[in-house]
């Protein structure tokens, strides 16, 4: 079942509901899911904090039977200026947003959200458990996926990493 759920949503199989398409570097790029998350999400947020998005996104199915290397995450570090002010400035319009370049977001490629996922990534977590009222957009598949999450996400592994992790912290 979670593989349909993966192909399903990598494929683009969704013509029941109304695609949030947006172009980057004239490719086309179909969103799936669209959160805050961070501070604004766990309530700690202050009124100097920024904004924290993150999403999952799909290339258009034509793209992934090229020779393009496609970008397998997009963040204003690692992408062209203008082209992110131009996405930046597509997702304003249509969630009635006001994103600057000093806000964050991070959109992931769906094969690599769900690569981080099984991989207990903690990126990851702020999209699968976040409150509905957090969420900005998500697709019904999306949605299917988030509702499965206890399917593919092992806490208990997670919890030993970030134990690890806190201890290695701890010790610097």
């Amino acid at each position: 079942m979670l593989l349909s759920f993966i192909l399903c949503l990598v494929a683009g199989g969704e013509a029941s509901i109304i695609m949030k398409k947006f172009t980057y570097c004239g490719m086309g790029l179909n969103l799936k899911f669209l959160s805050v998350v961070g501070s604004t999400l766990q309530g700690v947020n202050t009124n100097d904090s920024d904004v924290d998005l993150k999403g999952v996104f799909t290339w258009d199915n034509d793209l992934y039977f090229t020779l393009n290397q496609l970008q397998n995450s997009l963040e204003k570090t690692n992408t062209n200026k203008d082209e992110w002010n131009n996405l930046l400035k597509q997702l304003n319009q249509e969630f009635d947003l006001n994103l600057t370049e000093n806000d964050d977001l991070v959109l992931y490629d769906a094969k690599t959200f769900f690569e981080l996922s099984f991989k207990n990534d903690s990126n990851m977590f702020d999209m699968l458990y976040a409150n509905e009222n957090f969420v900005l957009y998500q697709t019904k598949t999306f949605k299917q996926v988030k509702e499965n999450k206890d399917k593919f996400v092992d806490l208990f592994q997670a919890c030993k990493r970030y134990q690890g992790m806190s201890a290695t912290h701890l010790k610097q």
